[in-house]
């Protein structure tokens, strides 16, 4: 079993964090393709440069039409069986993290673990849930620097949609999952550290973002969002009923409290 690991750059100053956190690991059945888009930045440039000779790095520099579009070009160029998308700045977790992982494979579509988020001034670990839904893909997504996907899911169900600038793993994913009903597993494990600064973390994306996933969910599940709108709004509606008796029970606590007192 072996696993192409893609990495997306341009000019980033922590590529060689990035590469370095791959050719270190204990697992040796793996390939890096470096998909740089003509960095121009010159600690980019001496990193491709350290490891343009590397027996298990594949670089290639080219002019491409945004993230998903290098992600792309690196699937083609993938030989593994499994892909996972670590892009320049974000890191795996450990030296043995790919050789822990690769033991719990089980021939599954979709293998997923959780990830470690660092910010400026913060750092959490995200766990994912072993049941996935539409439901959940509604809220939330699975995480591309910790997740493992079939090279043969791209080839059947098609590569990134690249007319969407930040939410095209999201939907490759809900596509995916929830209309073909691929295989999935969850590993509870940290699988890699992403840093809270890329374009999908901007708050001025998020409009972006909304838009995306909305014109994707009318034109591909219009059906399900109709019922999903109308179960949304029963449950706003249950949860503001419930909200209402309780702080009415509390109300009633309290006026004894207070006579009780007196």
């Amino acid at each position: 079993m072996t696993v192409t690991i893609i990495t997306v750059c341009l000019n980033n100053d922590d590529l060689d964090q990035t590469i370095e956190s791959i050719v270190k690991q204990s697992f040796e059945d793996f390939e890096l393709i470096v998909m740089d888009g003509c960095s121009t930045n010159s600690r980019t440039i001496e990193t491709l440069v350290k490891y343009q000779h590397h027996p298990k790095i594949n670089i290639i520099s080219e002019q491409d039409n945004g993230i998903y579009d290098a992600m792309n070009k690196g699937i083609t160029k993938a030989t593994g069986e499994y892909l996972i998308f670590v892009n320049a700045g974000d890191q795996l977790i450990s030296e043995n993290v790919l050789k822990a992982v690769t033991k719990h494979f089980n021939n599954e579509d979709i293998i997923y673990g959780n990830l470690q988020i660092e910010g400026d001034d913060f750092s959490l670990i995200k766990e994912y849930p072993s049941k996935l839904s539409f439901n959940y893909f509604l809220k939330d997504t699975l995480p591309h620097p910790s997740t493992f996907i079939k090279r043969s899911l791209f080839e059947k169900f098609g590569y990134y949609n690249c007319n969407m600038k930040i939410s095209a793993d999201w939907a490759f994913f809900i596509n995916s999952i929830c209309r073909n009903n691929v295989s999935y597993k969850h590993i509870p494990l940290v699988i890699s550290l992403f840093k809270y600064d890329g374009i999908s973390s901007k708050s001025e994306n998020q409009e972006l973002i909304n838009n995306e996933k909305n014109n994707y969910l009318q034109k591909n599940f219009s059906a399900y969002m109709t019922d999903y709108q109308l179960l949304d709004r029963l449950e706003s509606d249950r949860l503001a009923l419930k909200n209402s008796r309780v702080r009415k029970y509390l109300s009633i606590i309290f006026k004894q409290l207070k006579v009780s007192e007196l």
